[in-house]
């Protein structure tokens, strides 16, 4: 006989073939964008100085891709576990969420110290490479502006940010895993049991 299901187990199920099937999407078409994005960049004509994109952020990102084309697999598998009350469902739900925590704190640290950094350098060496370029055919450089992206501290916002959205769903779904009462469901045991005894002692101070 299949347990009892809690409706918060139902509505984490729900939450992750949600988010999972849309971040199997989403890796697809960003892995399609990037493609491009580097195809074009390996393909400039001959004679252009473009500065090479560091190999060192290209395989960050792909590492990225992949862990999270993989990470929105196994929301999407746990999604249906946990429609099914699978204790194995519930496990894989708890670890992605441990791992989701530890994989955003990581990636933030890299992203503030190497990956943005780095990716700064890269955009001013491009727009300096640019501005060369136009002035070796007499035209005028491009007007400087200050972007806002350029900056150390917006780096740092936005890394910091993202890992606090990137975790909180992942922070919920291991707190509603964690219940007692989604514990004792998957551990075959009756949910409404703790409810009714808290009712029946009730019942009796209220004789008393």
């Amino acid at each position: 006989m299949k347990p009892e299901r809690p409706v918060i187990v139902l509505v984490f199920a729900i939450l992750n073939l949600v988010f999972g099937g849309m971040g199997i999407l989403g890796f697809v078409c960003g892995g399609a964008a990037m493609a491009f994005v580097f195809a074009v960049l390996s393909s400039a004509p001959a004679g252009t100085t473009m500065p090479s994109f560091p190999s060192g952020l290209i395989t960050f990102f792909a590492v990225i891709f992949v862990y999270g084309f993989i990470m929105a697999v196994v929301l999407t598998l746990s999604g249906v576990g946990l429609l099914n009350m699978k204790p194995w469902a519930r496990n894989t739900a708890i670890a992605y969420s441990i791992i989701t925590i530890v994989y955003c704190i990581t990636t933030t640290i890299i992203n503030i110290t190497y990956a943005g950094p780095m990716m700064q350098k890269w955009q001013k060496d491009l727009q300096e490479e640019v501005a060369r370029e136009q002035q070796r055919k007499g035209q005028p450089p491009p007007p400087t502006m200050n972007d806002p992206t350029q900056s150390p501290v917006f780096n740092a916002a936005v890394s910091i940010g993202g890992a606090i959205f990137g975790m909180a769903y992942a922070v919920a779904l291991l707190v509603g895993m964690l219940l007692p009462r989604v514990s004792a469901a998957f551990a075959g045991g009756d949910i409404r049991s703790g409810l009714d005894w808290d009712r029946d002692r009730d019942d009796g101070l209220d004789e008393q």
